[in-house]
């Protein structure tokens, strides 16, 4: 048998600042503020799809190029309409 006693809810410290939040994305700022961070987080997964997290080499230098040949990609293909 478990659980011997009452039970108990515990609320997390950040309560307080996720009710907040939840009340700003129900006005039209924060409405507005969601629509942006949507257009954002699928040029990401683009771009995470284009495989921007595999690289062939190790360190800033190298690898920049190769993320902006994916980044490159992900433009040319929302324009495009391709891919």
């Amino acid at each position: 048998m478990r659980g011997k006693g009452p039970r108990t809810l515990a609320i997390q410290a950040e309560e307080d600042l996720q009710q907040r939040a939840r009340a700003h994305n129900r006005t039209q700022a924060g409405r507005q503020s969601l629509r942006e961070r949507v257009v954002v987080e699928h040029r990401i997964a683009r771009l995470v799809q284009l495989g921007i997290r595999q690289s062939r080499y190790f360190g800033r230098t190298k690898t920049l190029p190769a993320s902006s040949e994916a980044a490159v990609v992900a433009n040319l293909s929302l324009v495009r309409g391709i891919l």
